[in-house]
């Protein structure tokens, strides 16, 4: 809690200012990789642990839940889907804001944080 208090994540609940969707998702990735560039060695250690160390787990796990559960309803709320592709851009959604999807973007691949979150963007916006 200490070190969430000194960076705390990006408030999904911004998000719902911005009408467009193309750029509600933008910003969102952009806020969201930047907190994970920033942070990298203790989201890392903390995903890691919160499935091996009880105390962690359930203190831990229902918060990221809750947390990643937030922002991707707030981010596909800006599209006007049916529910099919409802479903795919919520699946969509869910990859491009996960720490791994982050991690290999941008340390395995070499994409910056401004690359990776365009490029994840443009995925879900493009969602068919």
């Amino acid at each position: 809690m200490h070190w969430m208090s000194q960076d705390p994540p990006p408030d999904p609940a911004a998000w719902l200012e911005i009408d467009d969707s193309r750029e509600r998702i933008g910003v969102a990735l952009s806020e969201i990789y930047s907190h994970y560039a920033r942070n990298e060695q203790m989201i890392g250690n903390v995903f890691r642990d919160m499935y091996l160390v009880e105390s962690m787990r359930s203190f831990n796990v229902p918060l990221v839940e809750e947390s990643f559960a937030a922002m991707t309803e707030i981010i596909v709320s800006g599209f006007d889907d049916g529910s099919d592709l409802a479903i795919r851009r919520r699946a969509t959604v869910s990859v491009a804001i996960s720490f791994n999807t982050w991690k290999s973007l941008v340390n395995v691949e070499g994409l910056t944080n401004e690359k990776a979150a365009e490029l994840m963007a443009h995925l879900v916006a493009c969602v068919r």
